[in-house]
């Protein structure tokens, strides 16, 4: 459904059958232009908040308005109902595509930004105006930042965030908008997504996530594959694939139930409800919330003390606890004895128990 505002022809309501998605058009306007428009509030470069009495405007039966209305309520689930004006937050778009930047021409440094401190890389998502939808050049700027800070031993803790409203909310359906071009989504998880989350599980070395606003779909996944998840207590969570007929990917099936159990897991995958930063804490599903404007000051202090610790020992924990999926508990004692006597011969191992008999405070290595 687009509302179209024409420069030269004033308001029309076209698509009006398609209840699915809604945006505003502005027709004959330059590429960032924002005319003034009665009873609309732009929220951002490329938002509005409409309210529904210029739709209906348009109504041409009660049938339609209760289609309508219907599109309003699972729109207030996800956040994009004023909750004082009751207006709908719409997408802006501009008339001509020629003045819209192509996303696969976004230069790919932009999308995720990588900055190395001393001891830990900080990834950054950040496409904030798309709530960092994922896009082919994002991934694969993320998947070679990923493997990049995962590589490097001088790094020693990785934080991944978002830049702006939200942490990721997935794969960019704007992708996918031509559904006569058959496109073989196995494939992209196999080509993307999926190295992504095996980094980060097989990385010798903690990854905290920082979760700045909504996470939805593969982002989502991309949290919980982190061993530490920070969120901002007004996060929120959502398994959106059933409401476009897809199943979950980027690992959220295999991570999900052993975090919060197959009940809860599969309703909410099967409902697509959004869940609260709060309630994920509750359930296990997430190990802290933070109010919004100190979770990165903290997820970083966190990440900082993190490169500041034994970081074989932190490989040997994720490596222990990797293997409980598909080991026997003779299985598990075996390896706890191996990894016990490798970090046993360790550098830190020594300066660990130094430390404690001297009553001071290990100066760590990794080593």
């Amino acid at each position: 459904m687009e509302l179209v505002y024409s420069k030269h022809a004033g308001m029309r309501l076209d698509e009006p059958e398609n209840f699915k998605a809604f945006k505003l058009v502005l027709e004959g306007f330059e590429l960032g232009e924002r005319p003034a428009i009665a009873d609309l509030d732009y929220d951002n470069n490329d938002h509005v908040w409409i309210p529904p009495s210029q739709v209906l405007q348009f109504a041409k039966s009660d049938a339609w308005r209760s289609q309508f209305h219907k599109m309003i309520e699972g729109a207030e689930k996800y956040g994009w109902i004023h909750p004082d004006t009751q207006a709908i937050k719409a997408h802006i778009q501009w008339q001509s595509a020629s003045n819209l930047p192509e996303l696969n021409q976004v230069p790919e440094q932009s999308l995720v930004v990588v900055r190395q401190e001393h001891g830990y890389t900080v990834i950054t998502l950040n496409r904030p105006e798309k709530l960092n939808a994922l896009t082919r050049p994002m991934l694969q700027a993320l998947k070679d930042a990923v493997l990049a800070a995962t590589q490097d031993h001088a790094c020693r803790a990785i934080l991944i965030t978002g830049n702006g409203r939200g942490f990721c909310t997935g794969q960019d359906l704007n992708e996918r908008r031509d559904l006569e071009q058959a496109v073989d989504l196995g494939e992209s998880l196999i080509q993307f997504y999926n190295p992504i989350i095996t980094a980060i599980d097989q990385a010798n070395k903690p990854v905290v996530c920082a979760v700045n606003g909504v996470a939805a779909g593969a982002g989502v996944g991309l949290a919980l594959a982190c061993d530490i998840v920070l969120a901002a207590d007004d996060a929120r969570f959502i398994q959106s694939f059933s409401k476009i007929g897809l199943a979950p990917d980027a690992g959220i099936s295999w991570h999900l139930p052993r975090l919060i159990g197959s009940a809860r897991t599969k309703a909410l995958t099967i409902l697509a409800e959004p869940i609260s930063a709060v309630q994920a804490q509750e359930w296990g599903m997430i190990w802290a919330t933070l109010p919004s404007e100190k979770l990165h000051s903290e997820a970083e202090a966190l990440v900082k003390q993190l490169s500041q610790r034994p970081t074989l020992s932190f490989a040997a924990i994720k490596q222990a606890h990797r293997s409980t999926a598909i080991n026997t508990l003779q299985q598990q004692l075996d390896l706890e004895a191996t990894l016990q006597q490798k970090v046993g011969w360790s550098e830190d191992y020594k300066r660990g128990v130094q430390a404690f008999f001297d009553g001071t405070t290990a100066q760590f290595t990794g080593q």
